[in-house]
């Protein structure tokens, strides 16, 4: 090949990277909002004034110093799965320090990110609008953004749950065909979380439902379903005990528990006056329903906890605002200052437009419920599963443990993000009402081959979306300007008529459905990770090195 060819070869594959990037100019902003705010926190934040930061530094130099796991009721971290804290081992031995751990918190942050656009790209190629907005709300949300300045196991469990998430509705697709294939990918990515953190078991709960309820509204007889998918669930199965399974055993062996908590070791003691109170006697019909305005007014521990307990406010607060005040914002020390006037107006106005967001979100979530239900060759309704058992896990736990000098309500950034965080997926395509076909990132399949799974109501059409971008894979001349893009190929026999296009109310209501699924799916991650809330009161500056600062 001469110089001139592949200059030429470089400068035509240059134009097609330039016309991507035009092309995903909101997406690629996003990312980059999300990078820069997770950079000023590993760069700014005190990591030491994190959420039980003495817990999760003690685990680590039990392994970097001892060389071995501490006793699982050392801490109010001690019980947790070891993959974090061996990976930060690991890295302390190569001489990181907090600061470094804290910059892994930022890059594990970023690949969550990542995770998410794929997952955008794959689950909602319907409405880009969508796919924006739950960008942009997965990189933007406070919970997350503090969650990876942390010093804590959920940056990498909240990666892990972004996988699974990723992975799920394929795995619901594929156990209808007896694929195996998708199957093992999430037990994979399952594995994972729960070796990181015990709140993946949502994720795997709302699976194993999946596969009963797709099952279930298709009309299939028991018995060939379960023939069916047999394959792939022990397959997944499989994948899931011998990657996570002897972290349970290990869990049962020192704790007589498969799924310890804090509250069963080291913080026993705070839990043992409410053991004799029965489990529905614990709280009030006003903990579940009542609201506090004055939460709103003074996002701050302890509004909403006293006099009378509130879970939805708190819930909220700590999503959107520093609430446990663990210096976020910058204050000289944790509790020991009043917030300063600006700050205070600034969390009131977030946890208000927060307090809006949370309405919309159910009210989406709701309506993009009724809709995936009444499709069943959709298999996306898993992802509204996530969600839902994340909340009420959240709510057991409140419930379970009632002590509220302990904080146990809190948003995702006591235990994760995106949540986090967050992944949005599934949607209906604009103007057509059909269900998603999974895609390759950056470009989903819709964009590349222009076809869609058939739905049992309606038959796929091309979308709308922008073109991928393509190059010339010849083996001859290089230096040859991108083929244009190939004409779609539908899969199907016969030929599908074309669909007239819809009423401008369908229209509007199908891109409804797309940005009622992102918003309700935009905190599922960190809901989904949050619902084993440790401790909120345990975190105090220690002297420990912090470079990078």
């Amino acid at each position: 090949m001469s110089d001139g060819s592949k200059w030429r070869f470089a400068l035509a594959r240059g134009r097609v990277a330039l016309g991507w990037v035009a092309r995903r100019a909101p997406e690629l902003a996003a990312l980059l909002a999300g990078v820069a705010l997770r950079v000023s926190m590993a760069e700014t934040y005190d990591a030491r004034l994190g959420f039980d930061f003495g817990a999760h530094w003690g685990y680590v130099q039990s392994l970097v110093q001892q060389g071995r796991l501490p006793a699982w009721d050392l801490s109010a971290a001690s019980y947790q799965p070891p993959l974090y804290y061996g990976l930060a081992g690991l890295l302390g031995r190569a001489g990181l320090d907090v600061g470094g751990l804290a910059w892994l918190g930022a890059v594990l942050g970023t690949v969550r990110l990542v995770i998410t656009w794929m997952a955008l790209e794959r689950w909602l190629p319907g409405s880009r609008l969508a796919r924006v907005v739950a960008l942009w709300t997965a990189a933007l949300i406070p919970a997350a953004v503090q969650m990876d300045g942390m010093v804590a196991n959920e940056t990498l469990s909240t990666l892990f749950c972004a996988g699974a998430i990723l992975a799920a509705p394929a795995a619901v697709e594929g156990a209808r065909r007896g694929s195996a294939g998708p199957a093992i990918k999430l037990a994979a990515w399952l594995a994972l979380a729960l070796v990181t953190k015990p709140s993946g078991m949502v994720l795997l709960v709302a699976a194993l439902m999946a596969f009963g309820i797709d099952a279930w509204r298709r009309g299939e007889a028991w018995l060939p379903a379960l023939r069916r998918r047999a394959r792939p669930l022990v397959a997944g199965a499989a994948t899931l005990v011998v990657l996570s399974g002897w972290s349970f055993a290990r869990s049962r062996a020192v704790s007589g528990k498969l799924v310890p908590t804090s509250y069963d070791g080291f913080a026993k003691g705070v839990q043992a006056p409410y053991e004799s109170t029965p489990y529905l006697d614990r709280r009030t019909v006003g903990f579940f329903v009542g609201w506090d305005s004055s939460v709103v007014k003074e996002p701050y521990f302890p509004k909403g906890y006293y006099p009378h307990a509130r879970f939805f406010p708190i819930l909220i607060a700590s999503t959107f605002c520093d609430y446990y005040r663990f210096n976020f914002a910058g204050n000289a020390t944790i509790r020991g200052r009043a917030i300063p006037p600006p700050l205070a107006r600034w969390s009131t106005l977030s946890v208000a437009g927060g307090t809006v967001i949370a309405l919309l979100t159910a009210l989406a979530w709701l309506g993009a419920a009724r809709t995936l239900w009444r499709r069943p060759e959709d298999p996306r309704l898993v992802l509204l599963l996530i969600p839902l058992l994340a909340l009420l896990g959240q709510l057991h736990f409140a419930v379970r443990y009632p002590n509220d000098s302990w904080g146990p309500t809190r948003g995702p950034t006591s235990s994760s993000s995106p949540r986090s965080s967050a992944v949005s997926t599934g949607s209906a395509s604009r103007g057509s009402g059909a269900a998603a076909s999974p895609a390759s990132w950056p470009c989903s399949r819709s964009e590349r081959s222009g076809s869609w799974r058939a739905t049992s109501r309606t038959a796929g059409r091309r979308t709308s979306g922008e073109p991928c971008p393509s190059t010339s894979r010849s083996s001859g001349d290089p230096s040859r300007s991108p083929a244009p893009p190939a004409r779609p190929i539908r899969r199907t026999t016969t030929p599908t008529p074309a669909r007239p296009r819809l009423p401008a109310g369908a229209e509007r209501q199908s891109l409804s459905l797309s940005l009622s699924l992102s918003l309700s799916l935009s905190f599922s991650l960190a809901l989904s990770s949050s619902a084993d809330s440790s401790d909120a009161g345990l975190s105090s500056p220690l002297s420990v090195p912090c470079s990078g600062r």
